[in-house]
């Protein structure tokens, strides 16, 4: 992946932007958590969609030479968290900082080129654009879907857009107070960034490779809907379910519900929400081919990692199932993929 040279535009100890392709879960201090597995999945050869990483040390590194490090002291080093009106005001205040600040021409240079080189050219091909915590989940903490997420984003300014907002996320009220409560430092914490082709999923959801309201390990729980990702991990529709037995592969659940709503990919950007008829809404996300599909990639996905797993997936208009990330699933009693932490 071409980035911009250092010795000419930047710290010559950061390499701004890293291929998912280069990445493992070895390196979750520069591609955070989601980052790190995506490129973990990706070297093991699954279908994951392709990308790279704005790494926590390029955040770092803009914080420190536009001046944000000072002006984020300045608002949140003294912050009592506990103080409804002053958390509300700091957070605004923080998160105007970021927006503010000036982004180095080598990191800005950075992630335009590599979106051209993922893009091949092509002015506004659709990506995600994820924030990735390089610890989202301590023994004592999770910061797991507290941080942005922005789908079908286009174009080179619209990304490095996206980039910045996701730095902004570090800042609202919610994780600001979750850092403070916990005694986390408001204005060091460092933040990675996913850029990846935006999959227009046509179904998706995610898939526990042990039953998270029983924790029953041979039981594996799968969770969709229509449309993207989106609508299943916020709790806007009651996804349909399937429980599949590990040891036997046999289908022991199929509990089809009625999905009020897809999201859907938008031809301008971001998505569009639309209605289902009673009929749509109805109808069966998955084939009990499909499903036995599932499970057999979430049982690999286990395998490789040797711990239990919360797998996204997503089927394309091809029938193609990509992965969209797998992270260890460690909440036992939450019956839901919404209860597990939200959008990720």
């Amino acid at each position: 992946m071409t980035t911009a040279p250092s010795t000419t535009f930047g710290p010559p100890d950061i390499v701004p932007v890293k291929p998912l392709s280069d990445l493992s879960t070895a390196d979750v201090r520069y591609a955070g958590e989601k980052g790190a597995n995506l490129g973990q999945l990706t070297r093991l050869g699954l279908r994951v969609p392709p990308g790279f990483v704005i790494g926590a040390p390029a955040y770092a590194a803009f914080r420190h030479q536009s001046g944000l490090a000072e002006r984020l002291e300045e608002v949140l080093g003294k912050l009592d968290v506990e103080s409804t009106e002053a958390l509300r005001a700091a957070s605004e205040e923080a998160r105007r900082a970021v927006a503010d600040a000036e982004m180095p021409a080598w990191l800005a240079y950075a992630i335009a080129a590599a979106y051209d080189e993922l893009s091949a050219g092509e002015p506004h091909v659709a990506v995600v654009v994820r924030s990735s915590a390089p610890a989202e989940d301590t023994a004592s903490a999770s910061f797991a879907g507290m941080n942005e997420t922005f789908l079908n984003v286009q174009g080179r300014e619209a990304v490095i857009d996206a980039v910045r907002r996701c730095w902004q996320s570090l800042f609202e009220a919610r994780t600001v107070y979750y850092r403070g409560q916990r005694g986390f430092g408001q204005t060091d914490t460092d933040i990675a960034v996913v850029v990846q082709h935006q999959i227009p999923s046509t179904r998706a959801g995610v898939m526990f490779t042990i039953d998270p309201a029983s924790g029953d390990r041979d039981h594996l729980v799968i969770e969709g809907s229509f449309g993207l990702r989106e609508s299943v991990v916020s709790g806007q529709v009651s996804p349909d379910r399937y429980v599949v037995e590990k040891p036997t592969m046999s289908i022991l659940v199929r509990s089809v519900r009625p999905k009020e709503l897809t999201i859907e990919v938008g031809a301008d950007g971001g998505t569009t929400r639309r209605e289902l008829s009673t009929e749509e809404s109805w109808r069966a996300v998955l084939g009990d081919e499909e499903v036995l599909r599932l499970a057999e990639l979430g049982i690999a996905v286990e395998r490789e990692y040797g711990s239990a797993q919360e797998t996204e997936w997503a089927f394309d208009p091809d029938g193609m199932i990509w992965v969209l990330s797998s992270r260890p699933f460690t909440t036992l009693g939450a019956a839901t993929s919404a209860g597990a932490g939200g959008s990720r």
